[in-house]
């Protein structure tokens, strides 16, 4: 995830590339990102819990925090 853009490796091997576009949920347990003619679901058990939260703040605010977040201040 880079500004705009994203890239996902499936599990067959092939990645999909695309811009981040409107649209999509994103919730506690799941993110659905539209990407070209498909949509993405990613559930919270598919990434470990750091890397599916910095999913969900990229899909809500299209960047990520400069720094990481103290645990206790989770």
């Amino acid at each position: 995830m880079l500004g705009d853009r994203l890239a996902v490796e499936l599990l067959n091997g092939e990645t999909l590339t695309g811009e981040r576009q409107a649209g999509g949920h994103v919730s506690r347990f799941l993110v659905t990102l539209p990407v070209g003619k498909r949509t993405l679901l990613i559930t919270s058990d598919m990434l470990s819990p750091p890397e599916f939260r910095r999913l969900r703040l990229w899909a809500l605010w299209g960047r990520l925090p400069r720094h990481s977040v103290a645990a206790e201040q989770l």
